[in-house]
């Protein structure tokens, strides 16, 4: 008797895809508060730690948002700016590390997650 069914198998695989696309939506939608975040730590040579730098991270791009919602006259187009602030330093990191081979973007993420994560340019 197999210890895991076929349905089971295709239920934990949907689960991981699911827990997947939440944390990188998570990450993408914090993601300007990240990059200030990791900038600071660099120019600071700050030794904040890992919930610190979430909380801070997390602080920061919600006055992101509520900054843009001051500027404009409601949350949706408020909403629609904060994607594009998302969009363009998603963009500006990519291009960084992968076209310019450059290991900040690299470096700003691994502040986030765990120390031991390297990684290098392709």
């Amino acid at each position: 008797m197999p210890l895991y069914t076929e349905k089971d198998m295709r239920e934990q695989k949907s689960a991981d895809a699911v827990l997947i696309i939440a944390g990188i939506a998570i990450v993408f939608i914090n993601l300007p508060g990240m990059t200030v975040l990791a900038v600071l730590r660099d120019l600071l040579d700050a030794s904040w730690g890992l919930g610190q730098m979430w909380a801070f991270s997390i602080i920061v791009s919600v006055l992101t948002l509520t900054s843009a919602r001051l500027m404009t006259n409601g949350w949706r187009k408020a909403a629609t700016y904060y994607a594009f602030i998302c969009i363009s330093v998603a963009l500006v990191l990519a291009v960084c590390f992968f076209c310019l081979k450059q290991d900040f973007p690299a470096r700003y993420l691994v502040h986030f997650f765990w120390p031991m994560i390297t990684l290098q340019p392709l």
